[in-house]
């Protein structure tokens, strides 16, 4: 009967260890520096009261993040639900919008776009997130007053992600009328702004 116990111990021991290392596999690296509260607000063109703020909320060991545009364009709310490695696990719900969304099931398992960690930022490297899309790290610059990675997308947009915290700073998007710019003005992150 004891030789029956150390044995099913040993089994229970060797499926935790499975199930842990699975789920370091899974998470693909670094841990996402996000927060209860945290928040980003971006200033989108140069007139109007067009805003973006990004804000997180913790909820049983995920994230919410909700997304509020004030563009007088297209208002719309969209909510994220994130694992603590920045991955999005539920495609996103409008709650109000001008213009329609689709639900992409191809946005499940990609990063939000907000924050990418430091490993996945080297020049030459491909990346997916929901925000951007399909992009390449380009070159290492300053924009405005950071040191930034600069990923470019297929039309030629460029998005800034701060070289030591790798959250995005901004991006320059090209347009009929010439480009509009996106800027980070205030945050209660762990990078000055």
């Amino acid at each position: 009967m004891l030789v029956l116990k150390k044995k099913n111990i040993f089994l229970v021991f060797l499926l935790v260890l499975f199930l842990n290392v699975g789920c370091q596999k899974k998470g693909e690296g670094e841990l996402a520096p996000f927060f209860d509260e945290l928040y980003f607000k971006y200033k989108e063109g140069s007139i109007g009261n067009n805003y973006i703020i990004y804000s997180v909320k913790e909820i049983d060991c995920e994230y919410e993040i909700i997304k509020e545009d004030a563009s007088p364009t297209f208002p719309g709310t969209t909510k994220y639900i994130v694992d603590f490695w920045g991955f999005i696990k539920k495609a996103p719900a409008v709650t109000r919008t001008k213009r329609k969304w689709k639900k992409s099931k191809s946005w499940i398992g990609t990063r939000i776009g907000i924050w990418l960690p430091a490993s996945e930022l080297q020049v030459g490297k491909k990346l997916t997130t929901s925000t951007i899309g399909k992009c390449r790290v380009e070159e290492k610059k300053t924009w405005e007053k950071w040191d930034v990675w600069v990923l470019k997308d297929g039309l030629g947009n460029e998005h800034y992600y701060d070289i030591k915290t790798g959250f995005w700073v901004g991006c320059n998007i090209l347009t009929l009328a010439g480009g509009r710019k996106t800027i980070l003005i205030d945050t209660n992150a762990d990078i000055s702004y």
